[in-house]
């Protein structure tokens, strides 16, 4: 699956274009190897050609290209940086579909 996550950051002047990276969703297996136990709400993105969400980016979308359906919300990067190579996690959005029905009343 191919996923297109849109990319903040306040650390550089903002671009005249929206930002995106390709990643790959990779098993959780490699979060856990990187970070330590990360659980089922969390999928892993590998980074695409050294590049990933970096810092201040928390709380930005991941979507599908095919689609464009929200499956996760940006949540931690490597604090060795954003093109270390390292895997990035996101919270998994039908982890928390109850929650969102309960308090929006958005059925699905």
């Amino acid at each position: 699956m191919n996923i297109m996550e849109v990319k903040f950051s306040t650390n550089l002047p903002l671009p005249d274009w929206l930002q995106c990276v390709d990643l790959q969703i990779v098993h959780n297996d490699e979060c856990n190897w990187t970070y330590g136990s990360v659980g089922d709400n969390t999928i892993c993105t590998r980074t695409v050609d050294g590049k990933s969400i970096c810092g201040g980016d928390s709380g930005g979308p991941l979507v599908t290209h095919d689609g464009n359906k929200l499956v996760g919300v940006s949540n931690f990067v490597s604090s060795n940086g954003c093109q270390s190579g390292a895997p990035a996690g996101f919270q998994r959005v039908t982890y928390h579909l109850d929650w969102i029905r309960d308090h929006t009343g958005i059925s699905y």
